[in-house]
């Protein structure tokens, strides 16, 4: 059923054709908010997951990896994120690595590693030294003196 209002004598405005966009307006809305919860509940399970399941990704035999897997499903994580979480890392092909690191004052640091990304790695570390550097050379300078 069309209904049509005169505004002027030559403009008839269609109640109809303008229905779609308030309902549009809404499904964007909801459909945002939904997607923003469940982007921050991936952001902070997949990480644990990974990181419980780099020893063992066995969920019967992990057991820390087992409790994270049952809080995650209570939580709504979906089941498909939870097994590519834990997956991630089965078919990975890590190197030992050694990282030293010389720093002013004698400051002396060695890092063994297993990556599979040798690059990818040196970059976080020197990342992580950046922004600690000065409250690691402090420490240091105060366990030194």
């Amino acid at each position: 059923m069309l209904l049509s209002t005169k505004i002027a004598p030559a403009i008839t405005v269609c109640s109809r054709a303008l229905s779609g966009h308030a309902h549009w307006q809404n499904v964007a809305k909801v459909k945002g908010a939904n997607d923003a919860k469940k982007s921050k509940l991936l952001t902070s399970w997949i990480p644990k997951l990974r990181n419980a399941a780099k020893l063992d990704s066995n969920v019967e035999r992990n057991r820390p990896l087992h409790r994270l897997v049952e809080q995650a499903k209570k939580e709504g994580v979906a089941q498909s994120a939870i097994r590519s979480a834990i997956t991630a890392w089965e078919n990975t092909d890590f190197k030992e690595h050694q990282y030293g690191i010389q720093g002013r004052d004698g400051f002396i640091a060695l890092i063994d590693c297993a990556t599979s990304s040798i690059k990818k790695t040196e970059n976080d570390i020197q990342t992580l030294l950046r922004s600690t550097i000065s409250s690691i050379l402090l420490l240091v300078s105060c366990l030194v003196k």
